[in-house]
């Protein structure tokens, strides 16, 4: 997709006048429109939506102008076959500076997240003659996309770097862990089922009431520990 500029006849004597008066151009406007406006015009009469000025820079030849599309702001289905940008000289009147042509049309759906993002360069005026209103609100160009993630990942590095460099990083958490050698009192188990085979301890204290292990068998009572129960059946 080719986009080419045009001034329009008005414009060029626009561009005139500010470089003859040292007056500053004030770009007003972007449109987006369906038609195939001539360069006498002074509106696009099938103008269909605004685009949002997201940004200006300056280039080796002047200004670039950066605009961005979102099909969802139309009012209804079209074909974008150009672009129209307004601008006054001063407080001057305002009117229809420039027509940028596309060489094949490009079907705008507002039910669709088609976002589009133009590089409108302005070469007649020197960069700083050139006011722009920049509105990034709600549009996300490359470049600012880019900044964002740069930011982003900037911001998250020097999080690892200092928690990387802080030797009482982990300190908390490791205080709050149990050593692996620890152990429960029998108060602390209050409900369950033990998942094996589990021996009572061996003593001599054969008075005190306490868990014991229990042997059921039908041979003679034999080896065993301390304190063991060993019961015989038929």
């Amino acid at each position: 997709m080719k986009l080419t500029g045009y001034y329009t006849i008005q414009g060029a004597a626009m561009t005139a006048q500010a470089i003859a008066q040292g007056a500053s151009l004030n770009i007003t406007g972007i449109y987006a429109g369906s038609g195939n406006r001539g360069l006498h015009a002074v509106t696009l009469t099938q103008q269909k939506q605004q685009l949002s000025l997201t940004g200006r820079r300056a280039s080796a030849s002047g200004l670039v102008l950066e605009a961005a599309l979102q099909a969802e702001d139309a009012g209804s289905k079209y074909t974008l076959t150009e672009i129209g940008v307004y601008a006054r000289v001063g407080t001057g009147i305002e009117m229809l500076y420039k027509i940028y042509r596309m060489d094949e049309g490009l079907t705008i759906e507002p039910d669709t997240d088609l976002s589009i993002a133009f590089y409108l360069s302005e070469k007649l005026v020197p960069a700083d003659q050139v006011n722009v209103t920049v509105d990034r609100e709600g549009y996300a160009t490359l470049e600012a996309m880019d900044e964002a993630i740069t930011a982003a990942c900037d911001g998250q590095s020097a999080a690892l770097t200092a928690h990387k460099n802080d030797g009482g990083a982990h300190s908390a958490l490791f205080a709050a862990k149990a050593n692996a050698a620890h152990s429960h009192s029998a108060g602390d188990i209050g409900a369950g089922t033990l998942a094996g085979q589990v021996a009572a301890c061996a003593n001599t204290n054969y008075t005190a009431a306490q868990v014991r292990s229990v042997v059921l068998s039908q041979n003679t009572p034999s080896g065993g520990q301390n304190g063991s129960l060993w019961i015989q059946y038929a």
